[in-house]
């Protein structure tokens, strides 16, 4: 799926949810962003990082969200599929509140936090 579209579909998921124009469609499509491609187990963030991401949309593969309990184990929160986006608390957050695994090959759009939206 990686090619100039990546947001496409996110624009058409988020129209089909809230009746956005064909405007604000294209401004998302837009958004500035990059791929990257993670192997499995690797992580994307982890919990008390700050985060670099604003967000990922999940365009290949599965990943998975968890916290750590207080004795160490992993609780898994939620598990994610291709179009879905995984960390769009971040944009509030100025430390992750969990971590965001890799459960297979996965490749991400990434939307930068820092990214100038005039």
């Amino acid at each position: 799926m990686s090619d100039e579209r990546n947001l496409e579909f996110l624009a058409c998921r988020l129209a089909r949810l809230c009746g956005l124009s064909k405007r604000d469609m294209a401004a998302v499509a837009d958004l500035p962003h990059s791929i990257r491609y993670v192997n499995p187990n690797a992580y994307l963030i982890r919990e008390g990082e700050p985060p670099r991401a604003a967000c990922r949309l999940v365009l290949d593969g599965m990943a998975f969200k968890h916290k750590l309990t207080a004795d160490g184990a992993r609780q898994i929160v939620s598990i994610h599929l291709p179009g879905d986006l995984l960390d769009l608390q971040h944009l509030f957050l100025n430390i992750a509140d969990h971590s965001v695994q890799a459960l297979t090959a996965i490749e991400v759009a990434e939307i930068d936090r820092n990214t100038n939206l005039q």
